[in-house]
């Protein structure tokens, strides 16, 4: 599956490392009507969050756990509040998988109608 209005090269995949912030789980749900494949995972997501992910169709993990990360993960969009010592990120800089940060790829998706900045050229 291909994002409508993205290339081909752009993720497919993104892991959302920290998405029950109410600007993580909007980002989230947006980039999932784009047609992203989007999963994450959070400890104890409470209202607006809980609400926008579920309407949204996002059922993250609860709690975190390098078990969250599928083989097919792409991109993994790190949130604001996770540090090192965190087992999803330890296992991302392990497995040497992309990140960023929300605020990057909305920028990116905004800016170069990709959240890759490997597609800019």
């Amino acid at each position: 599956m291909t994002p409508s209005n993205h290339p081909t090269k752009a993720p497919i995949h993104l892991h959302f490392v920290g998405i029950g912030g109410n600007a993580s789980s909007g980002v989230s749900v947006a980039l999932k009507k784009l047609g992203y494949q989007v999963t994450g995972s959070d400890e104890n997501i409470l209202p607006p969050a809980d609400g926008i992910l579920k309407r949204g169709g996002l059922e993250p993990a609860d709690g975190f756990s390098k078990s969250n990360l599928d083989d097919r993960v792409e991109l993994a969009v790190v949130g604001p509040d996770i540090q090192r010592g965190n087992p999803e990120l330890e296992a991302i800089l392990e497995r040497k998988i992309p990140f960023t940060s929300w605020s990057a790829l909305l920028s990116n998706c905004l800016l170069y109608t990709s959240p890759s900045p490997r597609d800019r050229g």
